[in-house]
């Protein structure tokens, strides 16, 4: 009974950190979209409008 729980503990507890891996690797990602975002805003408008665009999205992916 013993031997079963400390299985189910570990199970459980590397799932956990399986899931924390993946969503920081998803964030990674989004705030990466930022950057690329704002570059190629940069050709097209203002700096001042894609420096706010790019603050409101990095704000975003960090929630994430």
């Amino acid at each position: 009974m013993r031997a079963v729980t400390i299985a189910l503990i570990l199970l459980l507890g590397s799932a956990c950190l399986t899931t924390t891996t993946a969503v920081q690797a998803q964030t990674s990602d989004a705030c990466k979209k930022c950057a690329e975002q704002q570059t190629a805003c940069k050709k097209n408008y203002a700096a001042k409008t894609c420096t706010n665009e790019y603050n409101i999205c990095m704000k975003g992916c960090q929630k994430k």
